[in-house]
């Protein structure tokens, strides 16, 4: 059963209209502040890094964070390019807090129909449509709006790939040159985006390409690599003497040691995580299948490529890969490829042409199902915006603050101000509260929901630590005033 001939040129089944509606449905709370529960600590960090160029100076070399107490503030993150482009917003429009939203859904967006013009063009369109459509409704639909730079990255380079393609088969300078600079720049970005690279590989195989467009290919990649290289093996290392490192790479043993223990949490952000689906999970799983059968060798020479690199970078991350919900977020656009495959294939028998649609549909309704909440923020978070319009007027602005939210820098964040996130427990060891206090510390805010009995005196502040002078409370936080010398 195919699309009526008369509604084959509507623009709602095309790719183009695909991506309308998913950005349609994308902007529902994409002016929120990053008060989601999901990833609210990744936003604010990138946040930050922007507001600081934005209040201090545009300092490509040098991205600050506002968590490091008296510490410079300088960290190893990753090159800034997402910051930029955000604090460019901030200068033309003032600060506001979702500009990186919308910067990442626009380029997750030009990103998908790159990727789905590379697959129709090496595959089918029938194959594109399905994988572009899975793809929008993976863990990409959640991450693609928020302040992130992962989907971005991996867009960016998923369209320097697109522009290769169309090198290859067009011999077009033009798309060489912007292949070069965009997989350069999502490469700076997020370096494992450089995983997807390695399907290049597969170029010295087939035999239609020309020699000389293949080394101008592969020179391209060595060119294009230089600025990452530099950036995470060189500069990052330099960043991370500043005393607050932000990536640690582990040891191929040690990062095994970290992973076995957790390969029940792996396996999920395979099965589930990446397509929110099982639908999706089960399609992609015979797309595997139909592609060992149907598919040659320069097809695997790609996929082996890419899945190689991608597993010795989930070693290489440890405990942190099977943690966290979008470090999968490189590999899906392949298990997004097989899920096509599948589909077409499926489609490919009698009773399989007639329900591929309702397949597809059911995949898209099962992952953004599992994922719209995301859009939403509770009213319960809502309280932290206090901090901003209450709490803060009553801290100087070069005063170091300590916060009581764990090791979540969100409400430092909301604060606008640098100092330390700090444990209930720590807040209350007097010690720790000397070394703080000798480095500069003024300010203890206190989030009063940590502390389950607030109004009883046992742990009540102002009575366990009667040298702090209460300055301003609301319903939900409570400022002191710390003393210039030691507490006793």
């Amino acid at each position: 059963m195919g699309i009526p001939e008369k509604f084959r040129n509507n623009i709602f089944t095309r790719i183009e209209g695909w991506l309308l509606l998913f950005f349609l449905i994308q902007c529902i709370g994409i002016t929120d502040p990053p008060l989601e529960i999901g990833h609210n600590w990744r936003q604010v960090l990138t946040n930050m890094v922007s507001r600081n160029y934005f209040e201090t100076g545009m300092d490509w070399l040098y991205p600050r964070i506002d968590i490091a107490g008296d510490k410079t503030g300088i960290t190893g993150a990753e090159f800034p390019l997402l910051n930029f482009l955000i604090f460019g917003c901030f200068k033309m429009f003032g600060f506001a807090h979702w500009y990186g939203r919308l910067i990442n859904l626009a380029t997750v967006i030009w990103g998908i129909f790159r990727f789905h013009k590379t697959i129709n063009w090496l595959f089918s369109e029938r194959v594109a449509n399905y994988a572009a459509l899975s793809l929008m409704a993976s863990v990409w639909f959640s991450i693609s709006r928020k302040i992130m730079p992962d989907t971005f990255a991996v867009s960016l380079v998923i369209i320097g790939l697109s522009y290769i393609v169309q090198y290859c088969f067009y011999s077009k300078p033009q798309a060489l040159l912007l292949g070069i600079i965009l997989m350069s720049l999502g490469m700076l970005s997020k370096i494992p985006s450089a995983c997807l690279v390695a399907a290049l590989l597969s170029l010295i195989w087939i035999k239609t390409v020309k020699v000389k467009t293949k080394i101008f290919v592969f020179s391209g990649v060595i060119i294009s690599a230089i600025p990452a290289i530099w950036w995470y093996f060189i500069w990052v290392p330099h960043l991370n003497t500043f005393g607050y490192p932000w990536f640690i790479s582990k040891g191929l043993m040690e990062g095994l040691r970290e992973i076995i223990p957790l390969w029940h949490l792996l396996l999920e952000k395979f099965y589930f995580t990446s397509f929110y689906s099982f639908i999706a999970l089960i399609v992609m799983i015979f797309g595997v299948g139909i592609s060992v059968i149907q598919r040659d060798k320069v097809f695997w020479i790609g996929i082996s490529a890419v899945t190689s690199i991608f597993v010795f970078y989930v070693v290489k991350t440890g405990s942190v890969f099977p943690q966290h919900t979008y470090y999968v977020i490189p590999f899906v656009p392949i298990m997004s490829l097989f899920l096509g495959l599948g589909v077409n294939a499926l489609a490919s028998f009698r009773w399989g042409d007639k329900w591929k649609n309702v397949l597809i549909f059911l995949i898209v309704v099962e992952g953004i199902s599992n994922q719209m909440h995301d859009h939403f923020i509770k009213k319960s978070e809502t309280y932290k915006l206090t901090l901003e319009t209450e709490v803060s007027r009553h801290i100087p602005v070069s005063d170091l603050v300590i916060i009581n939210s764990g090791v979540n820098p969100q409400e430092l964040y909301f604060l606008h101000r640098k100092g330390w996130v700090a444990l209930n427990e720590q807040i209350f060891d007097v010690n720790q509260m000397n070394q703080w206090i000798h480095k500069g510390a003024k300010y203890v805010v206190l989030n009063k929901s940590l502390f389950k009995n607030w109004v009883t005196s046992q742990i009540r502040p102002s009575s366990a630590t009667p040298s702090w002078n209460l300055v301003y409370q609301n319903e939900f936080y409570a400022l002191y005033k710390l003393p210039s010398n030691s507490i006793h």
